[in-house]
């Protein structure tokens, strides 16, 4: 028996003489009554992994077709022609690219980018009309450049 302590009684503790009762059991969901909130319902892990898997949208084309594949040559076409253009420019005319030098350049392009063109095919204009801007700017810039050297004019 435990010692005793100055002002609390001791209670005698006995073992229990009757079995303990289970936990009466949740009631199942009925209707909602009126006025009162919705309970809301959590997702388990499995539910939004499925939510996942059907939100993916469908793998693009395994290839590009052949007509992505003529509009990217026609693009490399026309921007081996503006950088032909700005070479002689810059260099003079022996320094022009031929129209044989510029397919055959647009078809090499081509078939190099040809397996990520379906996963760029909608960067490939900009990235063409970028480079384009570039090499239409860049002449008036080197002009530019120079007039202000020669009228030892201070940037603005």
């Amino acid at each position: 028996m435990p010692e005793s302590i100055p002002g609390i009684p001791m209670l005698p503790i006995t073992a229990a003489t009757e079995p303990i009762p289970p936990a009466p059991e949740p009631a199942p969901p009925g209707p909602q009554e009126p006025g009162q909130p919705k309970k809301r319902h959590r997702r388990t892990k499995a539910e939004l992994a499925a939510e996942k898997l059907a939100a993916v949208p469908p793998a693009p084309a395994v290839g590009a077709t052949p007509e992505d594949l003529a509009r990217c040559k026609l693009g490399f076409v026309m921007l081996f022609g503006l950088v032909s253009k700005a070479i002689t420019k810059k260099w003079g005319e022996e320094m022009t690219l031929t129209e044989e030098e510029v397919a055959t350049l647009a078809g090499a392009w081509t078939e190099a980018v040809a397996p990520y063109l379906p996963k760029m095919g909608a960067q490939m204009p900009l990235a063409t009309a970028a480079v384009a801007t570039f090499l239409i700017a860049l002449p008036r810039w080197d002009s530019y450049q120079t007039y202000k050297t020669a009228h030892s004019l201070e940037p603005v």
